[in-house]
């Protein structure tokens, strides 16, 4: 499950990948809250309670929105407050619970701790006679992204979708790639050029 919020205050949504739910407040302490807060990318929590902990009005107004959703984690426990993956990490009953709506776990989180990030290895791929990855002046838009965030290191890379593409944006593209201005673009599948595949995207960026 991941575990979010509307904003750096307010209830406690879970995610899952069929259903999302509320979180109850039940074993929630501070190594909980600062997990919670942190796997937002937040500096951690300032404030933790239930909706009628910060004010009656919040309550009966949040009530409205939760009562509508089903609970879905209770007894919620991480071992420390630095936990970065509250799925595998902490042990927690996912749809499992006896708790009331009115339990309904309320955080005010920190600062938001922007991630630094840059660009590596985007480029215009296309496939040689000898089924080789090449960048090149023409071929299909890839970007990679390496992030830094909280001193671990997450790379990613993957296909640009062609909605919403315009000669503009072609134009800047091919200057950040180090040419001149672009001569066509098209979106995958409109143009006979052999592209690549994303599984032999994968393939070849992992023996890199």
């Amino acid at each position: 499950a991941v575990v979010s919020t509307q904003s750096t205050g307010g209830v406690v949504v879970a995610i899952g990948k069929d259903d999302f739910g509320t979180v109850c407040d039940d074993n929630v302490g501070p190594d909980e809250a600062e997990a919670i807060c942190r796997s937002m990318g937040y500096d951690g929590y300032s404030q933790k309670g239930n909706i009628y902990d910060f004010t009656e009005n919040f309550g009966d107004r949040m009530l409205l929105v939760t009562s509508e959703m089903n609970i879905a984690i209770d007894q919620l426990n991480c071992p420390h407050d630095n936990v970065t993956n509250i799925e595998e990490e902490c042990n927690f009953d996912w749809f499992k619970h006896d708790c009331s709506h009115s339990e309904d776990l309320v955080l005010s989180c920190g600062e938001k701790v922007e991630p630094i990030w840059e660009l590596y290895e985007s480029g215009l791929y296309y496939a040689t006679e000898t089924d080789d990855l090449e960048k090149g002046p023409a071929g299909l838009l890839v970007f990679g992204v390496s992030m830094q965030h909280e001193n671990e290191a997450h790379e990613m890379m993957g296909f640009v979708c062609g909605a919403g593409m315009s000669s503009h944006a072609a134009n800047i593209l091919c200057q950040k790639f180090g040419y001149g201005s672009y001569e066509w673009w098209a979106r995958y599948g409109t143009d006979p050029t052999q592209f690549i595949t994303e599984d032999r995207l994968d393939g070849n960026h992992a023996n890199e």
